[in-house]
This record gives structure tokens, C-alpha cells and sequence, in this order.
């Protein structure tokens, strides 16, 4: 059921990451991640502020990069996604490049 899901996930978000703000250098990386069990539509909102088009905040379902990623400023954005059956894991991920190693 979509809402039991919803509240999962907010439950396994807010014991792994109390406070979502942090700092990271350069050629870094920073992810949260949970599992859920399908199906269900997964919605959160979310921003960014960061180095545009250098760095970026991006969202991935059982390893696989989602279409959307936000970079710069961005204020507060929602997505929704589809998830199948069965188990899913989901995972938010920050990653910073120096201008040389953007995509």
C-alpha cells in the first residue's frame, strides 16, 4: 500500500539522516539509502545548493541513476516515481567534481 511505504520510508530517512545538511569537498560523494517492498509510487521533495553543472544531487532506484538530477541552486522540488513489486532499494546521492572532471 502506497501510504505504508510513504511512512517506511519516512521512518528509515529520519533514523539515518536526523539532520540532511553537511558539507563535503571536492571529488566527493555523500548517499543515504533504504530498502522498501513494492509496488507503490514513491514521492519526496527535495533541493540542492551546490556548484552548477559541477555538482549534483541525484536519485537512484536498485542502482539505476533516475532522470532528473539537480544541480546549483535549486529550491525545493517534488518527484514522484513508480516502483515495482517486490524489494526496492532506494538512494539519494551528492557527488562533487572539480570543473576538470565534470560530465
Amino acid at each position: 500500500h502506497p501510504t505504508a511505504l510513504m511512512n517506511r520510508l519516512r521512518i528509515a530517512l529520519a533514523q539515518r539522516l536526523p539532520n540532511s545538511q553537511g558539507t563535503i569537498a571536492d571529488s566527493q560523494q555523500s548517499w543515504m539509502e533504504t530498502s522498501v517492498t513494492g509496488p507503490g509510487t514513491l514521492t519526496f521533495w527535495w533541493k540542492v545548493s551546490s556548484e552548477a553543472d559541477y555538482d549534483f544531487l541525484e536519485f537512484h532506484i536498485n542502482g539505476v541513476l533516475q532522470s532528473g538530477r539537480i544541480s546549483g541552486e535549486a529550491g525545493w522540488e517534488q518527484r514522484s516515481f513508480a516502483l515495482s513489486s517486490g524489494p526496492q532499494t532506494l538512494r539519494w546521492r551528492h557527488t562533487t567534481n572539480r570543473p576538470e572532471e565534470a560530465p
